[in-house]
């Protein structure tokens, strides 16, 4: 397995600070009840620097999940950047207007603006769309589309129903235009998060079109680029994800009523992670109400079979509620046997699957299994795991498919046994349509036990 050493900071786009190191000096501006929530978890610098507050070495997460040298791509004249990650922010909701004042004092409200979202017309709508322009029976189209079911992408899927096909031989040019229109934009709005922060002021740029933003609840408001997330950053802004959370604001008032009412002096960060009645109550699961991310109806039954003590297995409760994940019996089976916990019949490999009970349930696990597996970086298997999580994208097709044909004959070269190799390689491939990243799982609990604060990025 290969480890890199970072040796330096480089600055990508424009001449500026992309991440500003300084933590604690007279401009830095602190907001009390900041959660990071995404893979930001991963980074040993981030924990260093207090920005999270979750050790990544104790719970196995990686810092290439966040900030990958591998990810990089070349603009029109050939040159090479790296993908900058962002960090999720969730700030109360009730102080959501000073992030806005912080941006404005901190880069200007020049620099600043909101960034827009668009809604693409889908292959039903765009069907039903251009048959109403042809006048057709809403009636008709309506029961043409109901053969459309989700995993169904592009015109050649659905192409191979039969009454479908006999609805575009008799309206060709409904297929025509539906083949024009679909994936263009239906509908444009305000990103309830994104944030972008520009080298040039506004009121002279070029690089992007703008309009007056939404207003906040007080009045606060910015402009609102006219071009997504993804290409506000390729066009050299730094993108900042800026939620408003309500479960902030409950867990803060319901930390001030404890201590008054048992005259206590408890903070976020003192809450012990391994007090047992806490635990016991978690598994009883009869009164999740206000516990965040678990008082869904998709909770209450995973909890009961996992019952969770730890954090380790509270993390797999999040996952195993998101849809996708797969192998709760398996988990909850070797949980309660260790005997019975799947094995690769290779150490390196198992070791990584058994906080997980001998199954793949996090992102992470993937990239540290195909990194054993290839002898790559955990980079470089990354960029494995994002093209087998969306084979069908064009970019990540040639790349999934040199993993389907040649992860088994490159794992036998690196010395690893046949038998691990065939059991590894369709766990991966029977795994990877879509994980949860354990940095996101981890840092969301143990987060909240902590008072952090808005420290100075970028």
């Amino acid at each position: 397995m290969k480890f890199r050493r970072i040796k330096k900071k480089e600055i990508f786009h424009y001449k500026g600070d992309i991440y500003d190191l300084e933590v604690r000096d007279q401009h830095s501006y602190n907001v009390d009840k900041l959660i990071v929530h995404n893979s930001g978890a991963g980074s040993l610098l981030n924990y260093a620097l207090d920005i999270t507050q979750v050790d990544p070495i104790e719970y196995q997460l990686l810092f290439e999940r966040f900030l990958n040298p591998a990810r990089t791509y070349k603009d029109d004249q050939g040159e090479t950047h790296l993908v900058i990650p962002d960090i999720d922010n969730d700030f109360s909701d009730k102080r959501s207007d000073e992030i806005y004042d912080f941006c404005n004092q901190r880069w200007g409200r020049e620099h600043c603006c909101n960034i827009a979202t668009f809604q693409n017309l889908k292959i039903k709508a765009v069907i039903k769309d251009v048959a109403r322009v042809y006048e057709i029976e809403p009636q008709e189209a309506n029961n043409i589309t109901k053969l459309i079911t989700n995993d169904m992408k592009t015109f050649d899927d659905i192409l191979v129903i039969p009454e479908i096909k006999e609805f575009f031989d008799r309206y060709p040019d409904i297929l025509k235009y539906s083949k024009v229109f679909a994936n263009l934009p239906r509908s444009v709005s305000q990103h309830p998060a994104g944030i972008v922060v520009l080298p040039n002021e506004l009121s002279v740029t070029d690089i992007i079109p703008v309009k007056s933003s939404k207003p906040t609840d007080t009045g606060n408001t910015w402009d609102c680029s006219q071009y997504c997330k993804e290409e506000v950053d390729l066009l050299g802004g730094i993108k900042y994800d800026i939620l408003r959370l309500k479960n902030i604001d409950i867990i803060v008032e319901e930390l001030k009523m404890i201590n008054q009412y048992y005259n206590k002096n408890y903070t976020q960060m003192s809450i012990p992670l391994n007090d047992k009645k806490t635990w016991d109550f978690i598994c009883e699961a009869a009164y999740l109400k206000g516990i965040f991310q678990m008082d869904g109806a998709a909770a209450q039954p995973v909890i009961k079979k996992i019952q969770p003590q730890d954090m380790e297995s509270l993390s797999a409760v999040n996952a195993f509620i998101r849809p996708g994940t797969s192998g709760l019996d398996e988990y909850v089976e070797g949980k309660k046997d260790p005997e019975k916990i799947r094995l690769m019949g290779y150490k390196p490999f198992d070791d990584v699957l058994a906080p997980t009970m001998g199954g793949i349930v996090y992102q992470e696990q993937v990239m540290s299994l195909i990194s054993i597996l290839f002898n790559i970086s955990f980079g470089e298997s990354d960029i494995y795991r994002r093209a087998l999580e969306k084979p069908d994208k064009k970019k990540n097709k040639d790349r999934a498919q040199y993993f389907y044909d040649n992860a088994e004959r490159i794992g036998l070269e690196n010395g690893i046994p046949k038998e691990a190799c065939q059991k590894v390689t369709k766990a991966i491939i029977d795994n990877s349509a879509y994980l949860f990243n354990k940095s996101h799982s981890i840092d969301v609990y143990v987060s909240y036990k902590h008072v952090a604060s808005y420290r100075k990025i970028g």
